[in-house]
Order: C-alpha cells, then structure tokens, then sequence
C-alpha cells in the first residue's frame, strides 16, 4: 500500500510540475512558515498587506498545522499545501516567500520568484553545515542575509552561489520597530516594574524531531530546574523585573502545564496567535534579551539593548547540534551564564552590570533600521501598481 501511494504520489507532483508550465502566473504571492503564521514570512505579509493592495496575498499551512488552531487571524487566506485551492493559488503565484523549506519547492517556472527568508542567522549548525542532515538540494531564487558575514555563511548552507544570497536585513526585525499590545492584552502594567526581561532558550528535547541537541535534563526549563521556578519568581518580584520565558516552538516543555506566577510569564505555541500578538513585536518592547544558541540575538543586537547567554552546556551542545562560531563561549561579545546560582546573582546584581564597553558593529547587521520588507521588495523589483 505504502508503495502504491508513493507512486501516486510522484505522479501527482509530475501532473503539478507540468500544469505550472502552462498556467499564468497573476498578482498572487504565497507565504509559509512553520508551525505559527509568524517570523520573516509575517514580516513580509504585514508588508504586502499594507502597501500592495492589488496583490492577493495567501497563507499555505505546513504538513501537521491546522487551521482550525489558527484563531486569531480570521481574514487572512489560509489553506493546506496539499488541498485544490492551495494547489491553485500555488501555481498562479508571481511570489513565494517561506521561512523554511517550500512546501512547492518541486515549482520551478521562470515567471516566479521563490524567496527563501528562512529564520534566522545561525549561530548552530543548520542546513548543509549540519552533519547529520543529508545534503540539501536547494530550488529558491534567493536567500536572504544580515550582512557580507552571514552571506558567505548562507551561501554554504544552501550550497548555493553568493550571487543568490542577498544582504537585506530580515523582515521580521521590521515588527521590532512596532509597538506591541501584548501588555495590554495581558493586563500587565509596564509601570509596576523596574524592567522586562525576555528569555528564548532553544530546545534540548523535542517529540517532533529524532534527535535532540545538547544536553537535556528532565523537570527543567533551561538552567531553572522546576523546584525553583517559585525561589525565582520571588526574587524577581523583588527586584521588580519581569521575566517572560518564550518556549521554543519544538521544545518537549510545550507539553508542559505550570503554574501562573507573579513575575514570570511562560508563552507556548499559539500564546501570542491567540491574542493576535507578534513575537518581535514583543521583543521590541522589553528591555533585555536572554538567550543560548538562537539567532534571536543578532535580531536584537539592532536594537542596542543588553544581552545575555545562559549556556551550562556549551561543550555537549557543541559536539551534538554543533556550532558555526568557532570557540563561541570564548569570543562572545556578551556575558555567558553557566548555573542556576549564578543566574540567580545576575537577577540580584543587574543594576550594578557595566554595560558601557558593549561594542555593536556592522558585522553581524549591515542595517539596523525597520527597512528590510522595503529592500527585499525593490530588489525583486515588484511594483507597487
């Protein structure tokens, strides 16, 4: 049976393929990102949205996303890759846009653009630099990139030459800039805290991928184990500062159910959907970052606010997932904390921190502006009228 489906399956894709090369392509771009209508490929939308009323712009849902799940976006055009009217807006697009591998990626006709934004510049190894991933034949157009450095990084990855890699800032770095009423949604007055910290650990444990990357420890949220979540949340209360913990979307802690607490926020996936809230827009709104080994932090690194890394397993991370910086714990511009002890003494001596001798340079960000829809737009030329 198995068999008979995959071959019904490759002859569907040949029908697809061959109907692409005769059907026209209209004023209809495509937009995928995984798992939440979110990321670069959100950027991009709210971008179309706003300043190309004559394009029909549709939301094409990954395999195992249901749209019944999406709630908050009610007016956006959202159908399954693999459904008639998905299929159809797919072969009529001038455009698609995705923050991870295309869903059409088998399209290939000269009269369309595939922009892959991906998500995120990497610090861990991703794509063709990642070991144990098989070698990735890559069909986009292009692929963006922050800066001259991450272009030549991309450019590997993919696998693909440099000409195709353009340097234009990512499209969610956009919503960076917006303002965000994720505090007023919440109920949440800013004024009642000193300041609001956003802390985005990556996964160590995941029930949707084989493997897991770094070293995992059960009953813990990054370096926090469980049993003292209520310790910490004390002592944030105490020095009147907000923490809220954004659970990586593949983390096995999403399966988690904890406890409301004063001063410590934990937002799973479909939180912010359900309030019709953007992440960067959030992020723009606090007032440090803590993070490991995401790409989250070059994002923030425009907005010139603290940084910091919470990393206790940097050489197991590093021999597993592995990482694109050479000896990365040493060259970090930014503090690294390595235990629950001492995270606990950075939220006691945050204020005494000298952050003056933080140095942000081009290299990692070419621009630091809200311009990157912008760039991407004018260089595939899409105009407007």
């Amino acid at each position: 049976m198995k068999k008979i489906l995959r071959i019904v399956k490759n002859k569907v894709i040949k029908l697809i393929y061959l109907l692409d090369q005769i059907i026209p392509k209209g004023k209809i771009i495509i937009f995928q990102s995984y798992i939440e209508l979110t990321d670069n490929a959100y950027g991009m939308y709210e971008y179309f949205k706003e300043n190309y009323k004559d394009f029909k712009l549709v939301w094409i849902l990954y395999p195992g996303r249901n749209k019944k799940d999406i709630k908050a976006y009610k007016n956006i055009k959202i159908y399954y890759h693999n459904e008639i009217l998905g299929i159809y807006y797919a072969l009529r697009s001038k455009y698609i846009f995705s923050t991870h591998y295309s869903s059409f990626d088998f399209l290939n006709n000269k009269d369309r653009i595939k922009v892959n934004l991906w998500h995120g510049m990497p610090l861990k190894a991703i794509g063709n630099l990642d070991k144990r991933n098989k070698k990735i034949k890559n069909t986009d157009d292009y692929i963006i990139a922050t800066s001259q450095y991450f272009k030549e990084t991309m450019s590997k990855v993919f696998d693909v030459k440099k000409e195709k890699v353009i340097i234009t800032g990512q499209p969610r770095n956009d919503l960076l800039f917006r303002k965000s009423n994720f505090f007023d949604k919440m109920e949440i007055n800013k004024e009642d805290y000193k300041e609001i910290f956003i802390w985005m650990p990556t996964f160590r444990n995941s029930n949707e991928i084989l493997s897991s990357d770094g070293k995992y420890k059960e009953n813990y949220i990054s370096i926090v184990p469980f049993n003292r979540i209520k310790e910490l949340n004390n002592l944030l209360k105490q020095k009147e500062i907000l923490l809220i913990i954004k659970l990586h979307p593949l983390d096995i802690l999403q399966e988690y159910e904890f406890e409301k607490l004063s001063n410590i926020i934990i937002i799973k996936s479909g939180d912010l959907e359900k309030i019709d809230e953007q992440l960067y827009s959030l992020l723009g709104a606090t007032d440090a970052l803590i993070t490991d080994y995401s790409s989250v932090w070059i994002d923030y690194e425009i907005l010139d606010k603290p940084i910091f890394f919470v990393m206790d397993d940097y050489n197991e991370y590093k021999n597993t997932r592995g990482l694109l910086f050479e000896d990365f714990i040493n060259i970090s511009p930014y503090p690294i904390i390595d235990s629950y002890n001492k995270f606990i003494e950075f939220i006691e001596n945050y204020e005494k921190i000298d952050l003056s001798n933080r140095e942000v340079t081009d290299r990692y960000n070419k621009y630091k502006d809200n311009k990157s829809c912008e760039r991407i737009a004018k260089y595939l030329g899409i105009d407007k009228n």
